[in-house]
């Protein structure tokens, strides 16, 4: 039965486009359109009169308010709520905690979380730096031409991920 409904999306889809005359294309990207209106109206508090320019704190929000859920409904489960209630709790506290919070808040908490993102996706380059100059001897050509290799590559790696450190976001630019 199941495998019956999933196999008519496709047709559906298709039939959806050509009564249209659109493609699956413009359709996918009519529903992204519209996807990202909504979100920018419930999650940019647009619907409370809150104005933000950049519109990027709707999303910044959006996944704020997804971290809170994830983490209100563990801590409720761990103290053995039913499931019904902890999804209940955790959706008052998520809302709460994440539509409380003013657009400045929420761009600095996305620039904090950018740089420790950034931050962690640095270190492998780093430790492999330490791995090329400490990890082995170089006696060899080879072992020489690794080494020289495996800190340009590293090098270049830090270098691409300099502006992820000098980039910073602005409330109204």
């Amino acid at each position: 039965m199941r495998r019956r409904v999933l196999s008519l999306i496709p047709l559906a889809l298709i039939s959806i486009s050509s009564a249209y005359g659109a493609t699956l294309t413009q359709i996918f990207q009519q529903a992204g359109q519209t996807l990202t209106q909504i979100i920018v109206y419930f999650f940019g508090l647009k619907f409370l009169g809150v104005s933000d320019p950049a519109n990027i704190s709707a999303f910044i929000r959006l996944n704020l308010w997804v971290m809170v859920f994830i983490v209100a409904f563990y801590l409720a489960m761990k103290m053995k709520l039913d499931k019904r209630q902890a999804t209940v709790l955790a959706l008052c506290i998520a809302f709460l905690a994440t539509f409380t919070i003013t657009p400045e808040t929420v761009l600095t908490i996305g620039g904090i979380f950018g740089f420790m993102t950034a931050l962690i996706l640095m270190i492998p380059p780093i430790l492999l730096i330490a791995f090329s100059i400490f990890g082995f001897e170089a006696n060899t050509r080879t072992k020489i031409v690794f080494k020289i290799v495996m800190i340009a590559v590293s090098i270049w790696i830090l270098v691409l991920a300099q502006p992820l450190f000098t980039g910073h976001i602005a409330v109204g630019t």
